[in-house]
């Protein structure tokens, strides 16, 4: 399997996961989780651009 697919199939389980936070009125856990997730996925792709833009 596909690095980029498996993150991507383990996000959108993290973000229903975020959703039923906000539809239990969680919503100062989901705004964290939210965070988590924007960060995590900010990272992956800055690590993805870096690697193929690598000289060695």
């Amino acid at each position: 399997m596909n690095k980029k697919i498996a993150f991507d199939i383990i996000s959108v389980i993290y973000y229903a996961i975020t959703l039923l936070l906000v539809i239990l009125n969680k919503s100062m856990l989901a705004m964290y989780s939210m965070a988590i997730g924007m960060l995590v996925g900010s990272v992956v792709c800055l690590t993805d651009h870096l690697k193929e833009n690598s000289k060695y």
